[in-house]
């Protein structure tokens, strides 16, 4: 299973997450889980992750396609795509891409550029 399927998991069910991944068997096991302290931050509130989506959003460009949907992409982030029937489901549609593809890159060890001032700093676990 995917480490990130855990954070899914976890936000479906509306329960925050203890503060011990490993404790409650939830998360893979290892000292390093760089994801799950991003996965927490985000479901606690916390405000890096949320100013980070907020500044992509206000970034963002939408285009209008020939089927009058919209399509809306952020310069600097590399693979954010969002595509929605109106502006607004294009937009809520992009917070998720932005979000899952910060994850994603945490996840994998790599770096989330700098957006506007925003950075996501993530600290290993140990």
């Amino acid at each position: 299973m995917h480490p990130l399927a855990h954070v899914a998991r976890a936000r479906e069910s509306g329960v925050g997450l203890p503060e011990d991944p490993d404790a409650q068997g939830v998360g893979p096991p290892g000292p390093v889980n760089l994801w799950w302290e991003v996965a927490r931050a985000r479901i606690q509130g916390a405000s890096m992750i949320t100013a980070y989506i907020d500044m992509a959003l206000a970034r963002a460009h939408y285009e209008v396609l020939e089927d009058g949907s919209y399509c809306a992409t952020v310069p600097g982030l590399r693979g954010v795509v969002a595509i929605g029937r109106g502006v607004e489901e294009c937009r809520r549609e992009l917070a998720e891409v932005v979000e899952e593809w910060i994850l994603v890159r945490v996840a994998r060890g790599l770096v989330v550029p700098k957006l506007g001032g925003v950075a996501i700093k993530v600290r290993r676990a140990g």
